[in-house]
């Protein structure tokens, strides 16, 4: 093995001491060091030759610090207070160092540690280095009868119990017996048969995480019929909290009390909670930890404010933060110690870490997916919610079977997704073979990091995320860290030589199964130090391989897997896989990275797509975090942080911002891109096409239900009228035809569909004009250019170039020119209002160049876009550039003949704006061009595609199917065309020509 010496330095820098072969080779990893290690000589032997015990002095810390030591006196002198220092600042040893004056007016007292589970082994090492002598006892589910015994003995006085054993009335049985296994596997003959069993053992949500390890072949049958036996063999028991108060800490001894990581009790009056608080309570002195003190919202406090006696009950507390949000600020100045510590007052040289967010593009097939989601109305706000969720993390999350294995979908939902596949079929096939953009940005961003930087990959989702980002980045060395990795410390039991040893040494006086019931001075007889009490835990393996082994680079998990406890010191980067809502959650994984003795600067790199409910979820716990930690560092509390916080108080789903993003549909999201590119400019509206994949957002919410939308039934209106000024000019000359047609800004190659001939069409969009072309009859079939209507010159085939968008500053190899005087008609749909003054000159002045004499300009625009007041002056400024306005057909057109989509809904309105204008000789506006002005607010907007937070979409009406226009003024009908269509209305061929445009066919 390589660098064998580098290997075992970086082990023993991880512990902090020197461990014993066999607690070395609990890892695998370092199983391995060890087997190269013994190549040579014992591992023993090799530490000594190497001077082991030198690294490890190197590198302790003096403790406590001086602010430990201040929050230490604080907790003896106030007896019922709150830590809330920043993660990473060692609570633990501050409220170790409460016992130094604590012990001079209580010699004797008693000390209760309850945390998480996974904690415990961090409170053994700190009493370990900071209470001489201490004596700890720690209550397993292996020892609990025995470990209970010991707390009563006066000598112990450390109990360590997780917050989770705390109330339980039962422990397992001490072993399986395979007798009954093999009985049970006659009782039970299938999988679907041991699954029906557990679920009344051990719960839906507990079978959910069987069936996927079977599926993962992790587990089989016999594992699932084992896991029956034991859960049965479970033996009812008084519940922990009840026999400690009962026996060890009761009301009339005095006693000191530790709640570590309090935040993780949301539920204040649940079995836990409550098993808590009776031991809290009764406590002499009592000090709750926290590195965020408020999990999610101010009220989170409900339980320490009940637990420490600001309040008689966690529900006083959340009735009186509601009504004003200042009781919350009362409550930690009266109970917190002071001052709360950032991490950077504990440690002035960690430095921060640096924030940055990643912005990426949906792909063309996610963006399908988010559409069908939006425009389905069978999705309530929550649902919804979590749906786009699931999209921008992976796609895969949202088919049926993956939903059933998800405890946050519910049964109603599941129900509608199979309604919504069963309805789309495409949309599966869709779903299925989509990109997983969220996922190749990770993989973009873990290519650009440097090779020796350590990355850690977390989201709030496992199912389909954890296990599927660490297979597509193995390349890489990265390990999956889940749940199934267990986090419990296991007990070591005591072989028979050293039960043998401890005899010989007039120890043991009776029968001790496990490592945690020797004392300390049984321990020393034996050779055992503190940190080989217990197995590592699962989770702590792997954990340790990922710091410690160089070839391994990254790992992935959940925010729920690695928090609180967990020291990973050596990441260099953190990339968040989705944005979550929970400040504390963040806090502390960024905190697992950020600690007292860091050096190096930590990068947490946060990919989002822009203009998503990404955006609103991160709004959405940015203000909850600003009102926190206000709340918590004492900053006065202005207008806008009640604002943050009455905002911040609802679900996620019914935060305005996301809720109006819940609220969109595919008209809606044209209508938004639309108005914020008004007045844009040509380059401008290139540029938002260009970004984030708005090209593909735009043409698949344009195009859905187009035939009722507005593009269709426009087109109509304008294939009617240039139809009727044909057979106007046939009574002159009965041979007369418009022999090119040159549709600008032609979107979907509408005129080229419903006026059933060749046109020539040009956009800037090549996934509008394929969304056409995959619509048009072959046989009529016009030619396609990408290019802009302000310079006809240089236009580019579709078929000459891969581009999506058309970038006007770009020099393509081949370049199509249209001629002078070579078109008979200009269409100009829903394009003018984009420009600016200058783009719109020399829009007319090249439709100027291109027309025939004679030839015609034909421009529409939605009438909400063109303000009466702009009219006279518009036309008079199109008649100074070398046209003649037909005033006749020109003006404001609605339909009194149409069929609505759906019956149920009120139709949608339609009205048109048209300008009708043929041209003449030369311009004639002198020094002063015109600024074809449509609007007297016109002003040039940001180009995002970003959904405004204050828009309110409303219902979305039905669309409808125009065959009849009239002009509003004069009631002029241009005529109707039979058959104009394409297809027939209404047809549901969307997803058959999006599978073509995927395809690039």
């Amino acid at each position: 093995m390589d660098n064998l010496e580098a290997r075992v330095r970086r082990i023993v820098a991880r512990l902090g001491v020197v461990p014993s072969r066999a607690f070395a080779c609990q890892v695998e990893y370092w199983k391995e060091v060890v087997a190269g290690v013994e190549q040579s000589e014992p591992w023993h032997q090799y530490l000594a030759h190497a001077n082991a015990s030198a690294w490890v002095k190197r590198l302790e810390i003096p403790i406590p610090s001086f602010e430990q030591k201040r929050v230490g006196i604080a907790i003896a002198t106030k007896r019922k207070v709150m830590d809330l220092s920043a993660p990473g600042s060692r609570k633990t040893i501050a409220a170790l160092s409460a016992l130094v004056p604590i012990r001079e007016e209580c010699p004797e007292v008693k000390t209760l540690v309850s945390c998480p589970g996974y904690i415990i082994p961090n409170w053994l090492r700190e009493i370990e280095r900071a209470i001489p002598h201490a004596q700890p006892v720690v209550i397993t589910c292996d020892n609990r009868e025995e470990a209970i015994e010991m707390a009563r003995a006066p000598t112990t006085d450390f109990v360590i119990v997780s917050t989770d054993m705390m109330y339980r009335k039962s422990s397992l049985s001490e072993s399986v017996d395979p007798a009954r296994v093999s009985q049970y596997l006659l009782q039970y003959p299938t999988i679907d048969a041991a699954y029906a069993r557990l679920v009344p053992l051990v719960g839906q949500s507990r079978v959910n995480a069987l069936r996927e390890r079977i599926s993962q072949r992790r587990i089989n049958w016999y594992h699932l019929v084992e896991r029956i036996v034991l859960e049965e063999s479970k033996v009812e028991v008084d519940p922990i909290h009840a026999v400690l108060a009962a026996d060890v800490f009761t009301t009339d001894r005095k006693y000191y009390a530790i709640l570590d990581e309090f935040h993780n009790i949301v539920h204040a009056s649940g079995k836990k909670a409550d098993a808590l608080a009776l031991l809290l309570k009764n406590a002499h002195w009592c000090a709750l930890l926290s590195g965020t003190g408020i999990s999610n919202k101010p009220e989170d406090l409900s339980y320490a404010a009940a637990v420490l006696g600001f309040v008689s009950n966690p529900e006083d507390f959340r009735v009186l933060v509601k009504k004003d949000m200042a009781k919350s600020r009362a409550f930690i100045d009266q109970y917190a110690t002071h001052p709360i510590y950032r991490l950077q007052n504990v440690d002035p040289l960690v430095p921060s870490p640096e924030e940055h967010e990643v912005p990426h593009s949906l792909s063309p097939e996610e963006i399908a997916i988010q559409s069908a989601l939006l425009n389905d109305e069978r999705f309530e706000g929550g649902e919804k919610y979590l749906l786009l969720n699931y999209l921008n993390l992976n796609p895969r999350k949202l088919l049926p079977e993956n939903l059933t294995r998800d405890e946050r979908a519910t049964g109603p939902l599941i129900t509608k997704v199979r309604q919504l596949f069963a309805n789309q079929p495409s949309l599966r096939t869709l779903v299925e073979c989509s990109r997983q953009s969220r996922f190749e940005e990770i993989e973009r961003i873990v290519e650009s990091l440097p090779a020796h930087a350590k990355f850690g990959i977390v989201s709030e989702y496992t199912h389909l995320v954890t296990e599927e980002l660490a297979a597509r980045l193995d390349r890489f060395g990265v390990l999956a860290i889940t749940s199934e990795d267990g986090v419990t410390q296991r007990e070591i039991r005591l072989t028979s030589q050293e039960r043998r040893m401890l005899e010989e040494k007039h120890f043991l006086s009776q029968d001790l199964r496990f490592r945690s019931q020797l004392s300390r001075g049984m321990r020393e007889a034996l050779g055992v130090e503190y940190y080989e009490i217990l197995e590592l835990a699962g989770r702590d393996k792997k954990i340790l391989t990922f710091v410690t082994n160089p070839d391994i680079r990254g790992f992935v998990t959940s925010y729920g897997v690695l928090r609180e406890g967990h020291n990973i010191q050596e990441l260099d980067v953190i990339i968040e896989a989705e944005p979550t809502t929970v400040p504390s959650t963040r806090v502390q994984f960024i905190h697992r990275a950020v600690r007292s003795g860091q050096r190096k600067t930590v990068q947490v790199l946060s990919p989002f797509v822009p203009g998503t409910i990404d955006v609103g979820r991160r709004t959405f716990r940015v203000d909850k975090q600003s009102v926190n930690e206000r709340l918590l560092y004492g900053a006065d509390l202005s207008m806008q942080d009640m604002n943050n916080y009455l905002a911040t108080r609802k679900r996620p789903e019914d935060f305005l911002p996301i809720k109006h993003f819940l609220g969109l549909n595919s008209y809606a999201v044209v209508s938004l891109i639309f108005s914020r590119l008004q007045g844009a400019g040509t380059q401008g509206f290139v540029n938002s096409m260009m970004a984030y994949n708005t090209a593909y957002l735009l043409a698949d919410n344009y195009n859905r239900e187009w035939e009722g939308g507005f593009s269709a039934n426009n087109g109509r209106l304008c294939a009617q009228l240039i139809d009727n000024l044909e057979n106007k000019m046939n009574k002159v000359d009965p041979e007369f035809a418009f022999r090119q047609v040159i549709d600008l800004g032609c979107g979907p190659l509408v005129m080229n569909r419903l006026l059933k001939r060749p046109t020539l069409n040009v956009d800037v969009n090549r996934f509008q004009m394929q969304f056409g072309v995959a619509g048009v009859d072959k046989a009529s079939a016009g030619t396609n250019y990408l290019g802009s209507a302000t310079d006809l010159t240089r236009l580019v085939a579709l078929e000459d170039t891969k581009d999506v968008v058309f970038d006007p500053r770009k020099n393509y190899a081949k370049t199509f020119r249209v001629d002078d005087k070579s078109i008979d008609v200009a269409v100009a749909s829903c394009l003018l209002y984009f420009l600016d003054s200058a783009d719109s000159y020399r829009f007319f002045s090249e439709v100027c160049r291109v027309l025939r004499p004679g030839g015609y300009v034909l421009i529409s625009n939605p009438s909400h876009k063109v303000h009466p007041d702009c009219v006279p002056q518009f036309l008079e400024d199109i008649e100074q550039v070398g046209f003649e306005v037909d005033h006749e057909v020109t003006g404001a057109y609605a339909s009194d003949k149409f069929t609505v989509i759906d019956p149920d809904k009120r139709p949608q309105e339609f009205e048109a704006h048209v300008v009708l204008a043929r041209k003449r000789e030369s311009p004639s506006y002198g020094n002063v061009r015109p600024a074809f002005q449509l609007s007297p607010d016109y002003k040039v907007h940001t180009v995002s595609n970003h959904p405004d937070r204050n828009v309110d979409c409303g219902q979305r009406p039905s669309g409808i199917h125009c065959d009849g226009f009239y002009k509003i003024d004069t009631g002029f009908r241009p005529k109707e065309l039979p058959g104009n269509d394409s297809e027939e209305p209404f047809s549901d061929d969307f997803f058959v020509r999006l599978e073509k445009i995927l395809r690039g066919s």
